[in-house]
Formats: structure tokens, C-alpha cells, sequence
């Protein structure tokens, strides 16, 4: 379950700041994100806080969203996006680096799925492929993360040559194994 596979990543990620730097993983602090209980502590003299990761507890209405932009959502996607509140997941995949868009209490996932659709019909890609992040392949940064929904995959896209790369078999297969980053 991609419950699990964040939740564990965030272990790993917990773990890694504490061997490496003596604390819990910072991230620049947000005054709106204060009231959800992501931070530890108060934020430090360079305006970093440590967090952690929360259960969300919006339900989010899938239905409305999959009315909106005509398609059936996978589980796996839903799941992501209504699993845990998280600030930061970065890590090393097969020597790609993976940077996934943070999904926080302040983000309203019917708007961001909707958005992310519109752009990719803008764009005349694949509307089944869903912007969930970044990708670095090689040194180059310019790779969108995307899951695609028809197949399970998890896609980096490279808009200048229009292509798409197999990144991982599933969603959870890439969080689970992904090392984290500080």
C-alpha cells in the first residue's frame, strides 16, 4: 500500500537527517502550515523547522475529480494523494533522482488533478499521465514525474523531445525503494 511505502520512507528520510545531522528533517519553515502539526519544535535562526509527516485527514471526493476530467482514477493514484501530509520526498531511484511535489494540508487535491490535466491537454500530452513531481536524469533537471494512469507506471516525461521514460513499475514500488536524500 502506498500508506505504508511513504510512512517507511519517512523512516528512512527520519533516519538519515538524525545519523547525518543530529536532527529531524528540516524544511523551510510556512507560518499556514503551522496548524496541522507537521513541525517539531520552533523553526531555527535560519527560518528552517523540523517535520514530520501527518495522516491526512481531508477526504477527498474522487468521484468529482474523475467527473471533471472524464477518467477513472487507479487506487495507487487516489491512495497517494490521500495517504499522509508530507513536506518533502526526494530520494535515489536507479540513479535517477526523484523529487515528488509536496502534498500538504494546504493543497486541494481536486485542484491540483484538475490543474495538472488542463495543462497537459494545453500542452497536447497524454491527459492520462498525472504530474506528481520531478525527475534528474544524468544532471538534467528538466524531466516532469508522472503517473500514468493506464498503465501504473511511473513515467519521467522530457517536454523538449516529447518522450516518455519508464521510471518505475508502480507508485509504490518507487517510494518504497527510493533512498532518501538531506
Amino acid at each position: 500500500m502506498i500508506e505504508n511505502a511513504v510512512k517507511e520512507y519517512y523512516k528512512k528520510l527520519d533516519k538519515l537527517w538524525s545519523d547525518k545531522r543530529k536532527t529531524h528533517p528540516l524544511i523551510p519553515y510556512i507560518e499556514k502550515i503551522e496548524p496541522y502539526n507537521m513541525y517539531i519544535g520552533p523553526k531555527n535562526q535560519s527560518d528552517y523547522v523540523e517535520w514530520i509527516i501527518q495522516k491526512n485527514s481531508k477526504v477527498v471526493d474522487f468521484s468529482k475529480i474523475e467527473k471533471a476530467i472524464e477518467i477513472e482514477l487507479k487506487n495507487e493514484i487516489k491512495q497517494y494523494f490521500s495517504s499522509y501530509w508530507f513536506l518533502n520526498m526526494t530520494g535515489l531511484y536507479e540513479n535517477i533522482i526523484v523529487s515528488f511535489t509536496p502534498i500538504t494540508p494546504l493543497v486541494d487535491i481536486s485542484v491540483f488533478i484538475r490543474e495538472r490535466f488542463n495543462i497537459a491537454k494545453e500542452q497536447n500530452r497524454n491527459t492520462d499521465k498525472i504530474e506528481i513531481g520531478i525527475v534528474e536524469i544524468d544532471h538534467d533537471d528538466g524531466y516532469l514525474l508522472l503517473f500514468d494512469n493506464s498503465t501504473g507506471y511511473v513515467e519521467a516525461y522530457d517536454a523538449d523531445k516529447k518522450l516518455y521514460q519508464i521510471v518505475a513499475k508502480s507508485l509504490e514500488a518507487l517510494i518504497a525503494e527510493m533512498e532518501p536524500r538531506c
